[in-house]
């Protein structure tokens, strides 16, 4: 295959997806592919393009007998550049099972000579990097979705009659029905954002595509994909297992020649050096890579966990609780675990924070109540139930806790508890507990059982009065 430009590399952002699906998908009519050639042709020799993307994925997830729904979405803003051939994705990412909503930066970047591309993740405040050494197989990573390596065979394209309105202007569209190794591609777009979809077998499914052009300019104004055979392909998500139940893939194109450039921010180039001077090179997802001790908490013989507060200022001792196991959402901050029983899942998940003028108990309890307006703005929540903060004595501390009950997609039913104490010298010991059920509403935590999960923090580096 004929190596590509720099240029070309740097924006497949549309072109890359109309002339592949376009050309290589077969021939529904002339019309249909004359426009697929055309809108491909405008959109190589465009300096930039700025748009959107939206991603909506359902699976059902089985684990120890238990099966629950998971889904996952993302929802991001896109703008790419030709010269020097960069991108950046910013949004949100949602992952039901976990109940995570986190929001997302990203941002690509191709050396000049093509060999190596930087890519840059923003999760949870921290920037994490990964280089990548690029081949002539890898060096369309900025096209996006360049399908031209996926599809092989597809059905007709069928141009609709008369046009529709995007943005104001008119659009023509184009259907068809393509390999589901289109959505596969996708993974070259996400990347490592979305390490959920590597690994899936696509090619049993049908993808119903959806292309938009304009009929001015004769650009690019979006393509949509959604499945339409072959639901139930197996998978596994992080040990479970897993079938694809639904997906929809959206990208929207709104502006073209708009983007000057794209700059990387500073915090991101200066985590990038530091990973270079500690690891030579970081691991991604996994900052300062080289130094584990920074980024893992330590484990003694007897499963006890040793945690930092969130200032750095003081650590603490966690054991694992009785009949739960250590969980990879484990970091230096907190100490995560989780069960699964015939009634559900539940999960614990151990902090510490310095109490002070500006980090009161109230503090706690607002943050936590920020959940219930979240959940109230989205449709896909119901029965949302706050409780108040409650109070009780075990193991000579006062124990408070709060909750907030609510159901998700109608069919799994949670509750989330924050429990915590405060030590005589003014940290708040807390522990997050979510548990939930595909069975009905949910009943395994009570206080003896808040109590027990709190009984363990069992010590400190100083005189905290845990132990």
């Amino acid at each position: 295959m004929e190596k590509r430009t720099k240029r070309r590399r740097g924006l497949g952002l549309a072109a890359g997806i109309f002339l592949a699906v376009g050309l290589l998908a077969g021939c529904g009519g002339v019309k249909a592919e004359d426009l697929m050639k055309e809108a491909s042709e405008n959109a190589s020799k465009a300096s930039s393009v700025k748009g959107s993307m939206d991603m909506d994925m359902k699976m059902g997830v089985k684990q120890s007998g238990i099966s629950v729904s998971l889904d996952l979405g993302m929802d991001m803003d896109i703008e790419a550049v030709n010269d020097p051939a960069q991108m950046h994705m910013k949004g949100k990412m949602t992952m039901s099972l976990m109940n995570i909503s986190a929001d997302m930066e990203l941002y690509m970047a191709l050396s000049e000579d093509g060999k190596k591309l930087t890519t840059y993740v923003k999760a949870a405040d921290q920037w994490t990097v990964q280089e990548s050494e690029m081949d002539e197989n890898a060096a369309d990573s900025l096209d996006v979705m360049d399908f031209s390596a996926y599809i092989e065979e597809a059905g007709d394209f069928k141009l609709q009659k008369g046009t529709e309105e995007v943005n104001g202007k008119e659009v023509y569209v184009i259907k068809s029905t393509v390999d589901g190794n289109a959505i596969a591609a996708a993974e070259k777009l996400l990347g490592d954002a979305m390490e959920q979809m590597k690994g899936i077998d696509y090619s049993k499914l049908k993808v119903d595509c959806t292309f938009k052009i304009f009929k001015d300019t004769k650009l690019p104004a979006s393509i949509s994909m959604e499945i339409k055979e072959g639901m139930g392909i197996q998978m596994d998500v992080q040990g479970a297992e897993a079938s694809l139940d639904g997906m929809s893939f959206t990208i929207n194109y709104d502006e073209y020649n708009t983007v000057d450039s794209i700059q990387i921010p500073k915090e991101a180039l200066d985590e990038a050096k530091e990973s270079n001077n500690t690891s030579g090179g970081n691991s991604f997802g996994k900052p300062n890579a080289g130094n584990t001790d920074e980024t893992e908490p330590a484990e003694s013989a007897d499963g006890v966990y040793t945690i930092q507060d969130y200032d750095d200022s003081r650590k603490f001792s966690v054991k694992c609780p009785e009949g739960m196991e250590h969980n990879d959402y484990t970091s230096e901050y907190t100490a995560y675990f989780s069960a699964d029983t015939d009634n559900g899942f539940y999960s614990a998940a151990y902090s510490a924070e310095k109490l002070s003028e500006y980090n009161s108990e109230q503090d706690i309890i607002d943050y936590f109540k920020e959940d219930q307006e979240y959940y109230g703005e989205d449709e896909d929540y119901s029965d949302i139930v706050y409780e108040d903060v409650k109070a009780f004595a075990a193991d000579g501390k006062e124990i408070k806790y709060i909750s907030l009950s609510y159901r998700f997609m109608e069919d799994t039913y949670y509750r989330d508890w924050q429990a915590w104490f405060v030590t005589e010298d003014g940290y708040a010991m807390v522990c997050n507990i979510t548990e939930y059920s595909a069975e009905g509403p949910v009943s395994m935590v009570d206080e003896e059982m808040i109590g027990r999960l709190l009984s363990c923090f069992v010590g400190d580096d100083g005189n905290g009065g845990i132990a």
